[in-house]
């Protein structure tokens, strides 16, 4: 279950995309170490499991200040502000700016985890037959209907309170998802139909996106009550996540089933930058000068901007990869 388009919607109060000329500039050394640095961010989050750790040990102390300089160079017009006034983001303090980015991360971060929980829960049920599963059916939609099933419903509570929330945690738009792809090969492929259910999709975007507009945050109360709530949800949806774990690994054990033979979800996978560029900065952006070379490292479900900052690499910003691998 990869985060929904209010996800997104989310994730741009921190996410920013500089303007970069289109050659690559950094040398052979630099991405080897960049790669590095991103397989060393990904290990030390599958270790600690919360981006403040991440935060203290990777990003540089003025992260705050390179966000609001961010904020300052990018367009108005920019799609990244139209959930969150530029001006609430100049007035947040540091450590406003710091939580917010880290509750947000932890947030997504852990919608992740449990959907890879649910995963590796169906892997086993489809080694075993289907016993113990809901009746069988497309493994796919088996794995969405789990993901939405295990939030638990005090999340569903909190999200009520805050309409950007509301939708970014939408079970009924995860189980949608899972009707549907559990229905696909049910009758033969029509072209007409496919063609209806994707302008149906795409309508459903637009109105997901006009949702988050009429939401965004306009003032710092807001937004610190948000990311209060954000933390809330990042902690149940932990808690589930290793609920569904324990269960996967208690049927297992009932049935003989090796952990080995379990499987790995895609966080556990192994860790690979499956694509690395680096470019010339046309404009500052990120508290970097025009000129600078920034390099971006995509590793599962990440991006990481990393530029060279004192000397050294540094990773400026992670955020979710929503074009996947």
């Amino acid at each position: 279950m990869r985060p929904t388009l209010i996800s997104l919607a989310l994730a741009a109060l921190i996410v920013l995309t500089p303007v970069v000329a289109p050659h690559a500039s950094a040398d052979d050394r630099d991405e080897q170490e960049a790669r590095a640095l991103a397989v060393r961010f990904m290990e030390r989050l599958r270790d600690a499991d919360d981006f403040g750790t991440l935060m203290k040990e990777f990003f540089p102390e003025d992260f705050a200040a390179r966000v609001r300089a961010a904020v300052r160079e990018t367009s108005a017009e920019d799609e990244f502000f139209f959930v969150c006034d530029r001006a609430v983001l100049l007035r947040a303090t540091d450590a406003d700016l710091r939580r917010t980015y880290v509750a947000l991360m932890n947030f997504l971060s852990q919608q992740d985890r449990l959907a890879d929980a649910a995963w590796v829960r169906v892997q086993l049920e489809e080694k075993m037959g289907g016993a113990d599963s809901d009746g069988g059916g497309d493994p796919w939609a088996r794995y969405l209907r789990l993901a939405a099933d295990s939030i638990p419903e005090e999340a569903f509570r909190i999200a009520e309170t805050d309409p950007l929330l509301k939708t970014a945690l939408d079970p009924e738009l995860v189980r949608t998802a899972a009707e549907r792809l559990g229905a696909e090969g049910t009758e033969p492929a029509d072209a007409e139909a496919e063609a209806k259910a994707a302008a149906g999709e795409e309508a459903e975007g637009e109105a997901a996106a006009e949702r988050a507009r009429a939401a965004a945050v306009r003032d710092l109360p807001r937004l610190r009550a948000l990311t209060e709530k954000l933390e809330r949800l990042a902690a149940l949806l932990r808690g589930a996540a290793a609920k569904l774990r324990a269960q996967t690994e208690s049927l297992a054990a009932a049935y003989s089933v090796s952990a080995e033979s379990l499987g790995k979800g895609l966080f556990d996978r192994e860790l690979n930058v499956y694509k690395l560029e680096s470019e010339t900065l046309e404009t500052p952006a990120l508290g970097l000068p025009a000129g600078s070379v920034l390099i971006r490292a995509r590793i599962y479900p990440y991006e990481m901007a990393v530029a060279r900052v004192g000397g050294r690499l540094t990773i400026l910003a992670a955020y979710p990869d929503f074009d996947g691998d």
